[in-house]
């Protein structure tokens, strides 16, 4: 950090030299671009004294990034924490890349906020029997009540072991998002699994000490998010190219392709419906399938691509790739146990397996390249990603075999029985609560509170 009058660096008791916004990029020789939080924060404990901090800072005024490329490579390969709020707010187009707009835009759409509150939300009213005071001005119509109430049964669900979400002011917040959300858009709608994703934007507008009005901010993210997804929660549209079941079609369409031995067994062997386990992928944005720091790195790359769907998609089949050898040896409820509680994985071997699948997919198809020969390619590939992440498979596994025929078995499904739902496709309440219920819970030792230390993608 800056030097001191005498010109060596000063020492961490010197006032004034870190300030709040300032990244911790390495600790003596270390650098912390790979370690999770808990790794960080042990090695702080355990450093020799002294111990010099290295500490990175935009300077002001700077451009962060020349053109969106840059941003989306950037992202893609994953962000630090101080940085993650305005990328996302970049990438999911509610502010510019230009940062000379951005205080009139966020002035703007922040006031444009504060009229929706007004229009649907006043003082004077008395909610859900007094015990909630989510005011809603519009006459106590029972149709308002009772969309509340469906949003209110979801929001005390999302991410309960983590203290962020427990606080009644950030649940208010969300609720607030949500009920508006869904009185403007009545085609859409409030669709559960739209708590799991706007949790995950608002936990990281409200973390971030550059945003004063977290709540706008995420308002309108997710508004725009929902612009692109939103036909995957619209029921009228789940048989459409573009609909929650034409994806997962294409999904399963993709592993016949790609891998038919494990395709033949999970859907003609065992009858597994797709729909059991990709539903709630892809409703919820694998928010349910990994930790909350995994989500953000994953998210990272999911709004850095240019297709969100296509990468659900090819994400999903990598994790069914990433499980092939488990999957293979397992009945019709140990593999849907396995899918529906999706064993504990390295977000950055997934997204180097799914990236792998979709540019040998993408070389074939625009070649004109046969199915045999598309799987050739894809074994070629699967290779070559296996060498080049060595590093990887020897950390999730005792032995990497090298396969060409299948993805190395990162883990071993948990033996317990697992009942299927009766629907295969229908996205009823039952049917939801049924694929949201029984999974892991979120380790307790995550920390809410915001830190410079970089989290587990960096």
């Amino acid at each position: 950090w800056d030097p001191t009058p005498h010109g060596g660096p000063g020492p961490i008791e010197v006032i004034g030299r870190v300030r709040i916004g300032d990244t911790l990029v390495g600790i003596g020789e270390t650098r912390l671009d790979s370690m999770d939080f808990q790794a960080c924060v042990t090695l702080i404990k355990h450093a020799p004294r002294p111990c010099i901090f290295h500490f990175s800072r935009i300077k002001k005024g700077a451009q962060l990034f020349n053109s969106m490329d840059e941003l989306k490579k950037s992202a893609n390969d994953g962000l630090v924490a101080t940085k993650r709020a305005l990328v996302w707010r970049i990438l999911l187009k509610y502010l510019p890349i230009e940062e000379s707009q951005w205080s009139e835009k966020l002035v703007n759409q922040r006031k444009l906020y504060a009229q929706f509150l007004q229009e649907f939300f006043a003082e004077s009213d008395v909610f859900n029997g007094g015990q909630d005071k989510e005011n809603i001005s519009c006459g106590g119509l029972i149709e308002d009540a009772e969309l509340m109430n469906e949003i209110q049964k979801d929001i005390i669900r999302t991410q309960p072991n983590i203290e962020f979400f427990v606080s009644n002011e950030h649940q208010a917040a969300m609720k607030r998002i949500l009920f508006i959300y869904a009185k403007l858009n009545p085609g859409v709608r409030y669709v559960q699994g739209m708590n799991e994703v706007l949790g995950v934007l608002y936990y990281v507008f409200a973390n971030s000490l550059a945003i004063d009005k977290p709540e706008a901010d995420a308002f309108f993210c997710f508004t725009n998010l929902m612009s692109e997804l939103r036909d995957l929660y619209i029921h009228s549209l789940d048989h459409s190219d573009t609909g929650l079941l034409g994806h997962i079609s294409k999904l399963n369409d993709l592993l016949q392709q790609i891998d038919p031995e494990l395709w033949t067994h999970l859907y003609l062997v065992n009858q597994l419906n797709p729909s059991h386990y990709a539903l709630r992928w892809m409703t919820t944005l694998l928010t349910r399938e990994f930790s909350l720091p995994q989500t953000l790195r994953l998210w990272d790359s999911l709004f850095a691509s240019v297709s969100r769907t296509d990468f659900l998609i090819f994400f999903s089949l990598a994790m069914l790739r990433a499980q092939r050898d488990a999957l293979l040896q397992g009945d019709f409820s140990l593999c849907l146990s396995l899918l529906q509680n999706y064993p504990p994985t390295d977000p950055n071997y997934l997204l180097q397996v799914s990236n792998s699948l979709r540019q040998t997919y993408l070389s074939s198809s625009g070649s004109g390249t046969s199915s045999s020969r598309f799987v050739s390619l894809l074994n070629t590939n699967n290779n070559l990603l296996a060498s080049g992440s060595s590093w990887l498979l020897r950390k999730f596994t005792p032995s990497a075999t090298g396969s060409s025929q299948s993805s190395v078995q990162l883990s071993t499904p948990p033996k317990k029985s697992s009942t299927s739902s009766s629907s295969s496709g229908n996205r009823s309440s039952n049917f939801f609560l049924n694929n949201l219920n029984g999974l892991p819970s979120f380790s307790t030792s995550f920390h809410s509170t915001t830190t410079t230390i970089p989290n587990s993608s960096n």
